[in-house]
């Protein structure tokens, strides 16, 4: 297990995440990267590198970054159809996701295939998810609710898809739980 990072690094860390999050809003993955970062968050070039190393590092400081918005969702919805609806809702209308949509589709399906691998972080939050909503909380639900989820990056639908959704989605991982 990793130490966790100081105040301060965490800080710097969301601030390039933030960056890159931004750049992504207006053009294609290729436009990330440690200048643009640098130029975008107002961190000093140095200080960018010394916490991107390649660009794997970015990546994981985006995931990092949509992971703790998502708990924050869940923590903030304590009714799982509020708290689905609300990350589907995150999802669909989130602009650094939009941009990838418009200006780079293949970024956006790597993305979704790294997800849909489920990571441990990733597992751990859906896991977690489903117990706090008192769901069927197994490793098929996770991925149905992963999956379900990520649709919404490809085709984000209207409002009303997404509250009918998150409603029988919500339904079927509840008889799975009485099951």
């Amino acid at each position: 297990m990793s130490p966790q990072p100081s105040a301060r690094t965490k800080r710097t860390q969301d601030a390039i995440a933030d960056a890159a999050r931004s750049i992504l809003q207006n053009g294609p993955i290729k436009n990330l990267s440690m200048v643009s970062l640098a130029s975008t968050s107002g961190i000093a070039r140095a200080t960018v590198y010394n916490h991107i190393s390649e660009k794997s590092d970015i990546y994981r400081l985006i995931s990092e970054s949509y992971l703790a918005d998502f708990a924050k969702l869940v923590a903030k919805n304590e009714k799982p159809v509020a708290g689905l609806n609300a990350i589907a809702d995150f999802i669909a209308t989130d602009e650094a996701i939009a941009g990838l949509r418009k200006h780079d589709q293949k970024a956006l399906l790597q993305a979704i295939t790294y997800i849909h691998s489920m990571p441990d972080p990733i597992a751990k939050l859906m896991m977690d998810s489903l117990l706090a909503w008192n769901l069927s909380a197994d490793l098929i639900s996770a991925d149905v609710m992963i999956r379900w989820l990520t649709s919404y990056a490809i085709n984000p639908g209207t409002k009303v898809d997404r509250q009918v959704g998150a409603e029988l989605l919500v339904a079927a991982l509840m008889k799975d739980a009485r099951s």
